[in-house]
């Protein structure tokens, strides 16, 4: 699956947010409910950065794959 720019930068503001949220709450009390959706979240964006760091420059690995 490929990812657009803007999809990939959705990702990393995803992760910026939850940062935040973590900052802005250290010295108060977060709920399991936060935290739980905050890792959830930070999880799913990861996973989307992993898939795009994983995928080929310019499609060129698939192309010799197939060309085999």
């Amino acid at each position: 699956m490929a990812y657009s720019t803007a999809q990939i930068e959705e990702a990393i503001r995803g992760i910026v947010e939850a940062r935040d949220f973590l900052r802005e709450r250290a010295s108060s009390f977060v709920t399991r409910e936060e935290l739980d959706r905050l890792t959830d979240a930070v999880r799913q964006n990861m996973g989307t950065l992993d898939e795009v760091r994983r995928r080929p420059i310019f499609g060129g690995a698939e192309t010799v794959d197939r060309q085999r």
